[in-house]
């Protein structure tokens, strides 16, 4: 990913940090006014989304430096360390609010709610709403993993509002005040799972998981290239903004060494062009035999 491109993502992760402070701020005032459980707890979960922000910011900024002779791969993979940072901080998050949630149950308190509490959770809802269409939109035209999984992982605190506001209207209608609690629980279980999507995303990039559908591969080679008879040992890692892959493609064994190296480069870009443009594409070259050659 080019230099200017972190620049951009790390600015967007800036607003939407300031975004969810202001959020998470409005929540813990009206959530302390009202003694809801429920509203604080919406409150840690915007606490939690700035913190993440933060954390991304320092994960760009330091997977964004160049190779070195010590990393010849880049640091891209700070990012993804970074992104298992937030998701720590996420279950940390989850399990405050569970704690919580469960000594309200043993000492219930009816929480007073008000139309200013009501106007605020709404307007928060909206703000949010803007910060995940905001960074889903970028993520996509930048190509950035990370601003992307952000936005996702605000919309979930758009559901999560919105449980909220349901609670404390059924409240206000005459249904129970534990039902301030159960929400809290409910809330803290959608915190752990955003927690554990997290870890599985990011744990999977350090352990190479593959990227890239193998026959997706093998068809955009075979549709744009007659001469590539047999394609085999495909492999896939990295990220969408950094993937690495490397094959074995057999061909004609009269084609000289130019004719090969030529061959090499096209399938790179035709991959980059129709697949990934961030991918970096290794070819080892074979002799076509006619024969299943797929254990040399």
């Amino acid at each position: 990913m080019k230099k200017d491109v972190y620049k951009k993502i790390q600015f967007i992760l800036f607003i939407t940090f300031v975004a969810n402070m202001l959020v998470a701020i409005f929540k813990i005032i009206i959530g302390i006014a009202t003694k809801s459980t429920s509203i604080t707890a919406d409150a840690f979960t915007s606490v939690a989304d700035g913190l993440s922000n933060v954390i991304a910011v320092l994960g760009i900024y330091f997977a964004s430096k160049p190779e070195d002779e010590h990393h010849p791969y880049g640091h891209a993979k700070i990012e993804t360390v970074a992104s298992l940072l937030i998701g720590l901080f996420l279950a940390y998050t989850g399990i405050k609010v569970m704690m919580e949630a469960v000594d309200k149950i043993k000492n219930p308190v009816h929480p007073d709610i008000t139309a200013v509490s009501i106007v605020v959770m709404i307007f928060t809802l909206i703000v949010n709403g803007f910060v995940s269409y905001y960074e889903q939109k970028k993520g996509e035209e930048l190509g950035s993993s990370i601003l992307v999984s952000d936005a996702l992982h605000t919309r979930s605190d758009i559901y999560v509002t919105i449980g909220v506001l349901i609670t404390l209207f059924l409240i206000k209608t005459g249904a129970p005040v534990i039902l301030d609690s159960i929400a809290s629980i409910i809330i803290s279980l959608l915190i752990f799972k955003t927690a554990y999507d997290v870890f599985v995303e990011n744990t999977n990039v350090l352990i190479d998981a593959r990227v890239v559908d193998n026959e997706l591969i093998k068809e955009t080679v075979f549709k744009n290239y007659e001469s590539v008879k047999e394609i085999h040992k495909i492999r896939s890692r990295g990220t969408q903004n950094n993937i690495f892959i490397d094959m074995h493609v057999q061909v004609d064994p009269d084609m000289n060494v130019r004719q090969s190296h030529t061959l090499m480069h096209d399938i790179e870009r035709t991959i980059q062009k129709d697949i990934n443009n961030n991918a970096h594409v290794i070819i080892h070259i074979e002799p076509y035999s006619g024969k299943d050659d797929n254990s040399i």
